[in-house]
């Protein structure tokens, strides 16, 4: 979505949305759920406390937030109540969307495991249904699993009870493992979709940056916009399903020991981790 209008990201969801028996689109045609932005606001305080329940966000229709245009949907207050104060210690919140997905995902697990560090899971409920063994082996690794619907439709599309099952049906599927959090396709979230989110318990999670790995733009491309996108608290999207993720995890064999010697530590996202 970067470099594009909104309207022409709607559309590449409309003409690509997915099935309950069909896996993801391709990596060309799938926008974000997608520049590198600083423009969160960062509180000057310590460590993220947890997500804030009193920060009022004002998700509005969901079809245009701040921030939408550059591929980083912003809407005021969304961080603050996801995470709490904003950390000023070197850690990362890398997050994949659009799983699980063979080989990608075993792929990302291998090389956070080789450098010891953990990620959130943002899965599709078609996707844990036809691969099981690997959303095990996600949670076996220390990593969080968050709700990314079950065929990732445009929620602000659906109606209550439509966004409801789109829920619910990937908490049925993970069961105890999966953390209160989601995670909106496309990141568009209306004031219903937040509140049906609210109800299940669920605290939305947006980004702060990325890679535009949907569209697997050239490695060095992407590890230049993810070195961009690094900050204390910053929360990175990238995908392990979805289509082709080669370039994906091309530019993850690079970035993880560069963030490692950069002293950053990379940390489930605190309100995805299963209680």
């Amino acid at each position: 979505m970067v470099g594009r209008g909104l309207l022409i990201v709607l559309a590449v969801g409309l003409a690509t949305g997915c099935s309950a028996n069909v896996s993801e689109p391709t990596s060309a045609t799938r926008k974000p759920d997608s520049t590198p932005s600083t423009s969160q606001p960062s509180s000057s305080p310590t460590s993220a406390g947890g997500p804030d329940s009193s920060v009022n966000v004002d998700w509005g229709d969901g079809l245009n937030p701040p921030g939408m245009s550059a591929g980083v949907p912003n809407p005021k207050g969304w961080y603050q109540s996801a995470f709490g104060t904003r950390t000023t210690d070197k850690t990362l919140y890398l997050t994949f969307d659009d799983g699980p997905w063979p080989p990608y995902t075993q792929e990302i697990l291998a090389l956070l495991k080789k450098y010891n560090d953990q990620a959130t899971f943002f899965v599709v409920g078609t996707q844990t249904s036809q691969y099981p063994e690997l959303l095990k082996a996600e949670i076996a690794g220390g990593n969080a699993i968050g709700d990314h619907t079950l065929n990732h439709p445009r929620l602000t599309d659906l109606s209550h009870s439509e966004v409801k099952h789109q829920l619910t049906a990937v908490q049925k599927d993970v069961g105890s493992d999966l953390g209160a959090c989601m995670r909106p396709p496309y990141g568009l979230i209306s004031d219903k979709v937040a509140d049906v989110a609210g109800e299940l318990g669920m605290t939305p999670i947006l980004w702060t940056g990325h890679a535009t790995d949907w569209d697997q733009p050239p490695v060095e491309q992407m590890v230049t916009d993810l070195k961009k996108a690094t900050e204390p608290g910053a929360v990175i999207l990238l995908h392990d399903g979805g289509g082709s993720r080669e370039h994906t995890t091309a530019a993850l064999k690079s970035m993880l020991p560069w963030w490692k010697g950069q002293g950053y530590s990379l940390k489930p996202v605190p309100a995805c981790i299963a209680k």
